[in-house]
C-alpha cells in the first residue's frame, strides 16, 4: 500500500521453525500479520461506542462487524496516540484532545494466528459526546472515497454481550478498560 504501492501493510508465511528447547520443528502453521492497530474504548458509563463496518471474514447476524474505533497507518514510524486521533476522528467524528486519551498498553491480538500488536486506549466521553454520537447514528464516517464505510452506535455493555455484537479479542479490550 500507499503512495508508491512500496509500503508492506500485511502479509502471510508458512513457517518452519526449529524448537531447541523441545528438540523438534514445527512446520504446520503459517503466520500473518498486518500494520499494528491503535484503538480506543470510547465510554461513558457502561456506554461503550462501535464502529460498524463492513469486512468480508465477518460471521454474524448482521453481515457487518462491530469494533472499536481505530485503525492502522502506512507510516510505521507514526506514534500510536497520533493514529488512534486521527481515527477517531475519521470513523466517529468525534475531535477530541490528546489529553483526554489513556493508553493501556499493547499487546498481540490472535496469538494463534496472527503477529501483529493492538495499541489500546480509552476516552471518559462527555453525556453530550455521547448524545452527539446517537443522534449521528446511521451517519456514514471513514474514507469515504476509500472503500471504508463506517456508522457510529452506542450500545450498553451488556448489550455487546449478549448479542454476541464483538470478537472476543475487542470483548477482552473493552473489559481491560471497563475493570481499571
Amino acid at each position: 500500500v500507499g503512495p508508491k504501492q512500496d509500503i508492506v501493510f500485511s502479509w502471510v508465511v508458512q513457517v518452519e521453525v526449529y524448537i531447541a528447547s523441545e528438540g523438534r520443528v514445527k512446520s504446520n502453521e503459517f503466520v500473518s500479520s498486518r500494520a499494528d492497530i491503535s484503538v480506543c474504548v470510547l465510554y461513558r458509563e457502561n456506554q461503550i461506542v462501535l464502529v460498524r463496518e463492513f469486512r468480508s471474514p465477518v460471521r454474524n447476524e448482521a453481515g457487518y462487524v462491530y469494533e472499536l474505533a481505530g485503525g492502522s497507518s502506512t507510516n510505521p514510524e507514526e506514534d500510536p496516540l497520533d493514529v488512534v486521533i486521527g481515527e477517531v476522528k475519521e470513523e466517529t467524528g468525534l475531535e477530541l484532545d490528546s489529553t483526554r486519551f489513556v493508553s493501556h498498553g499493547s499487546r498481540q491480538l490472535v496469538a494463534t494466528l496472527s503477529a501483529h500488536i493492538a495499541n489500546l486506549f480509552s476516552v471518559v466521553l462527555t453525556q453530550a459526546e455521547v448524545d452527539q454520537l446517537k443522534a449521528d447514528a446511521g451517519n456514514l464516517h471513514g474514507v469515504l472515497e476509500s472503500t471504508e464505510r463506517t456508522t457510529v452506535e452506542v450500545w450498553t455493555l451488556k448489550d455487546i454481550q449478549d448479542k454476541n455484537l464483538v470478537d472476543w479479542a475487542t470483548l477482552g479490550m473493552i473489559f481491560s478498560v471497563m475493570s481499571d
